[in-house]
C-alpha cells in the first residue's frame, strides 16, 4: 500500500472484512490472531461494523482469550456450541481442548508458528460432514510471506513431533508433590519418574513441601497440590485487574493493600470495596499489557489503567471510552552468563558461529505508542 511497495494493508482488516463478509452469508465463523490484543481489536471492528449496519449479528459475535475469568469462557464456550454466537475471535485458547468442530470457516490472522498449529486451527471448522472454508492470511514478516510464495513446502509438510522433558525439574517437581499425596515417594519411584526423583523430594523435603519418614516421603497437605498448578503455565504467578466502580476510593487511598491471586468470580473477598475483578493476566505480560496509562482491551471495551501494584498483584483500571489502543513499546537485554560449547564456525561469508551456553534475558515498557482505532 506505499510507494516503496514494502507495507501491506493490515492483515486485521482484512480479517475484519472477511469474518464480516462470513457472517452475513450464514456461516459460523471463527477468526484466530497471534495476540489477546489482536483478539480484542478484530472482535471490537467486526462489531462496530455489524453495528453500523445495524445487523442483529452483532450480538452474536465475541472475543474469547486467556486472561478472561473462567466462569466467562464457559458462557461464551457453551453460547459458541449451542449456536447462539455466530462468530468468535479468539487467540489459540480455542486451538485445543475443545470441540468446536461444527463451525463453517476459519479465519487464521497471520502463521501461528508451527504447522502443527496451523492444521488445528483450520480443522477448528468442518470437522464432521459439511465443507467448510479455511483462510490463512499472511503477516508482512519474511515466515508469513516464504509460505504463500512456497504453499508446496507447507502441504508438502507433517506436523512438528511434540518435544516434552520429563526431568524439567520444574514441572517434575509440580508431579511429585501431587504423587506424594496420593502414595508416599520412594526409591521404586526413579522407575516412573527418573533419576531425578529422589533429589528433588529431598529439596521438597528441605523446603517444608514434603515429609521424610524412613526412606519414603509423605506430603504435608491436606488438600491435593495439583490445585495449586496451572495446566497453562509454568507458574501461578497472576495479577487481577480490577475496575473501580463509580464512588469507589481512589487506588492509593486504599489502605493495607489486599491480596491477590487467581480469582475465578467477578466479586471476590480478595479485592477492595468498590471494585470488581474484570479478569486476570500473568505476571510476565502484566508490565507490557497493564503499565500506566495503557489502554486495556477487555470484550471489546476500552479501560484506562491508572495504577499497577507490583507488590500486591493488582492492576486498577476505570472504564474509559477512548478513540484510541496503546501499544507498548519493549526494551530488550541479553546477558551471556556462560558459554558450554560452539559450533558450525564458517571462515567463509557469511561467517557464524552458534553458542550454546547461559543467558539472562531481560525486557521492560519503556514508552507506549497511542494508536488510533481503525487507523
Amino acid at each position: 500500500i506505499d510507494r516503496d511497495q514494502v507495507s501491506r494493508r493490515s492483515p486485521s482488516d482484512e480479517a475484519t472484512w472477511l469474518m464480516v463478509d462470513l457472517l452475513g452469508l450464514g456461516a459460523q465463523t471463527i477468526t484466530f490472531t497471534r495476540t489477546r490484543q489482536a483478539a480484542e481489536l478484530v472482535y471490537r471492528y467486526v462489531h462496530d461494523r455489524l453495528q453500523r449496519d445495524r445487523s442483529p449479528l452483532a450480538d452474536q459475535v465475541r472475543a474469547y482469550r486467556g486472561g478472561y475469568l473462567p466462569n466467562e469462557r464457559r458462557v461464551i464456550e457453551q453460547q459458541l456450541f449451542s449456536g447462539q454466537l455466530k462468530g468468535v475471535v479468539s487467540t489459540n485458547a480455542l486451538e485445543l481442548g475443545i470441540d468446536v468442530g461444527s463451525l463453517d470457516a476459519a479465519i487464521l490472522v497471520g502463521y501461528p508458528g508451527t504447522i502443527a498449529s496451523t492444521w488445528q486451527q483450520a480443522g477448528r471448522a468442518g470437522r464432521r460432514s459439511d465443507e467448510s472454508l479455511a483462510v490463512l492470511i499472511a503477516q508482512n514478516d519474511p515466515i508469513d510471506q516464504y509460505l504463500i510464495r512456497h504453499p508446496e513446502y507447507f502441504f508438502g509438510q507433517t506436523p512438528e513431533s511434540a518435544v516434552v522433558d520429563p526431568e524439567n525439574p520444574y514441572i517434575l517437581q509440580n508431579h511429585l508433590r501431587s504423587a506424594a499425596f496420593e502414595l508416599p515417594l520412594d526409591e521404586s519411584d526413579r522407575e516412573l519418574f527418573g533419576p531425578l526423583t529422589l533429589p528433588i523430594a529431598e529439596a521438597l523435603r528441605d523446603a517444608e513441601q514434603l515429609n521424610e519418614v524412613g526412606g519414603r516421603f509423605y506430603a504435608t497437605s491436606a488438600q491435593s497440590p495439583s490445585q495449586e498448578f496451572s495446566l497453562r503455565h509454568m507458574s501461578n504467578n497472576t495479577f487481577a485487574i480490577i475496575e473501580r466502580v463509580e464512588g469507589a476510593p481512589p487506588p492509593v487511598d486504599i489502605q493495607n493493600g489486599f491480596r491477590s491471586g487467581p480469582l475465578t468470580d467477578h466479586h471476590s473477598p480478595l479485592t477492595p470495596p468498590g471494585y470488581h475483578v474484570i479478569a486476570n493476566v500473568d505476571a510476565i505480560s502484566a508490565p507490557e499489557l497493564v503499565y500506566p496509562e495503557a489502554v486495556y482491551l477487555h470484550d471489546g471495551e476500552t479501560y484506562l489503567v491508572r495504577q499497577l501494584d507490583l507488590a500486591g498483584k493488582l492492576a486498577y483500571v476505570d472504564r474509559v471510552e477512548t478513540d484510541y489502543y496503546t501499544q507498548a513499546i519493549l526494551e530488550s537485554n541479553v546477558k551471556i552468563r556462560a558459554e558450554r560449547e560452539s559450533r558450525g564456525a564458517r571462515p567463509e561469508p557469511p561467517s557464524f558461529t552458534v553458542f550454546f551456553g547461559d543467558l539472562d534475558v531481560s525486557w521492560k515498557t519503556t514508552a507506549f505508542k497511542k494508536i488510533k482505532f481503525e487507523t
